[in-house]
């Protein structure tokens, strides 16, 4: 299988890409650990998963914007991809708001989001839920965004915690309805149609059994071995 190609630093705006280009290229093996051919696979659909959705993010900004990769998994991804965009816009819109020095800026703020799903969807083999379990999940943590409760854990994704709870503080008694309507209600749209999204087929689970990376099939169809040479497992981690 082709690796799906980086996007390049200056494709993002200002100095941001120096921050988002670790999110398509660093380890997120554990270092002095031996992996299992498992985890390297896993690596592997993680990375270019999340190329993918940074170059949905490039495209949602430069409609022209072409993406190296399969027609099929442009479509698939996308809902991720705009889920993603609307969390880089809710840093931009957020990141005024914060203490000076926590982050150097909203592009340094999303890639350590971007960076927290990637570890945690990593670190989730070898027993990730059933499908759905994990759609359950999501839908309870929507409607917890929905009523204006931060159910993101500190302690997992502390930078998507502080981004949360940043919203969360400019919505507070409806004092800032612009960012309400045009930032909020936007990712919240985003939200629920990546859930939705992920209701389909082409979405599974995935699971590591005797060092080796499977995908649970649908309706009962069991399990299968997969080849990072031939496909891209898609999973619902993050």
């Amino acid at each position: 299988m082709d690796a799906i190609a980086v996007v390049p630093y200056d494709y993002f705006p200002d100095s941001w890409g120096e921050y988002l280009q670790p999110v398509q290229e660093s380890t997120l093996l554990h270092v002095g650990v031996i992996p299992t051919d498992a985890q390297i696979d896993n690596e592997l659909r993680i990375k270019l998963i999340w190329s993918v959705v940074l170059h949905h993010v490039i495209k949602n900004w430069r409609s022209k914007h072409r993406i190296p990769c399969p027609r099929k998994l442009v479509k698939t991804i996308k809902p991720l991809g705009d889920l993603a965009t609307s969390y880089f816009d809710l840093c931009i819109q957020c990141h005024a708001f914060l203490p000076a020095g926590i982050y150097e800026n909203a592009g340094h703020w999303f890639a350590l989001i971007m960076r927290e799903f990637q570890i945690n969807d990593s670190d989730g083999l070898p027993n990730y839920q059933c499908k759905t379990s994990a759609l359950s999940r999501d839908r309870e943590t929507y409607q917890k965004l929905y009523e204006g409760i931060n159910p993101i854990d500190p302690e997992v994704s502390p930078h998507l915690y502080k981004l949360i709870q940043s919203c969360i503080g400019l919505l507070d008694e409806g004092r800032c309805d612009r960012f309400d309507r045009q930032c909020w209600q936007p990712f919240l749209k985003s939200y629920r149609q990546w859930n939705t999204a992920k209701q389909s087929p082409e979405w599974t689970t995935i699971f590591e059994d005797i060092c080796k990376l499977y995908c649970r099939g649908g309706r009962g169809k069991g399990r299968y071995l997969l080849f990072p040479q031939k496909t891209i497992s898609i999973t619902l981690a993050g």
